[in-house]
């Protein structure tokens, strides 16, 4: 699923963390495989049919009315009957959203950590029913609008990862995609990954970011290739360039 995608590019620096990965995504797979999720932010802001029949079975059994304009409201309003006999749902509610707006890859519409007048208040989501677009619009920290996808302008590519995937070579070859070997091999230009200290020597020549590229499009194959590369007394100073650190702990740390 989505967390998988976003959590395949997160560094893990222990086996500890890698465990607790490993068993949060099981659990989310198992719960996915059974059951409906009725909050679907990553996809629509719209009032979704399996949250209108699940608000439906709830009110059959409290006798609370329902219709176009009541429904909505009872995942807006804090004070309407859904949320008052059952606060729990609003918590539910907004877990759910937060866990998408984490998992947006677009990061231009997450509230910035830089911010330092931040008070444990402002991160309260406050719900609102747009009556006449019939769709849900969702704000917190001091009115900021927050969005679980990607708002992308026409002819805009879509961001694919939350964190920079270090390990991928399609992250070296933009705007070109690498996801095979065929890919680097028919490209005419190839990254040299920045200078060094020395001379303004490129860290890497052509031949050698070509068989670079081309061990980052095989997973798990790459750790001893990439390894075996850098051990080489003619390559290992190229580390000094931050970029091809990068790409040494992405190939080492990238679950």
């Amino acid at each position: 699923g989505v967390l998988a995608k976003q959590a395949a590019t997160i560094l893990c620096f222990t086996p500890e963390l890698n465990i607790a990965r490993s068993r949060a995504l099981d659990y989310f797979e198992g719960v996915a495989a059974k059951t409906v999720p009725i909050f679907n932010w990553d996809k629509t802001e719209r009032l979704e049919p399996v949250l209108v029949k699940f608000f439906e079975g709830l009110c059959a059994k409290l006798a609370f009315p329902l219709g176009p304009v009541i429904t909505p409201n009872y995942l807006s309003d804090n004070g309407a009957l859904v949320i008052k006999n059952h606060p729990e749902f609003a918590c539910y509610r907004d877990i759910g959203f937060y866990l998408k707006l984490f998992l947006n890859p677009q990061t231009d519409y997450l509230p910035q950590t830089q911010q330092s007048s931040w008070r444990q208040r402002d991160a309260e989501l406050n719900f609102a029913w747009d009556s006449e677009r019939k769709m849900f619009k969702v704000k917190g920290y001091q009115g900021m609008f927050l969005n679980c996808r990607p708002r992308l302008k026409r002819g805009e590519m879509p961001p694919t990862h939350r964190f920079t995937p270090l390990a991928s070579p399609s992250e070296y070859t933009k705007p070109y995609f690498a996801e095979t070997e065929d890919d680097v091999l028919h490209m005419w230009d190839l990254p040299d990954f920045g200078s060094l200290d020395v001379g303004n020597a490129k860290a890497l020549g052509q031949h050698d970011a070509e068989l670079l590229l081309s061990y980052l499009t095989v997973p798990y194959m790459r750790v001893p290739l990439v390894l075996s590369f850098f051990s080489q007394q003619d390559r290992i100073h190229s580390l000094q360039s931050a970029k091809l650190q990068g790409v040494f702990d992405g190939v080492l740390f990238e679950p």
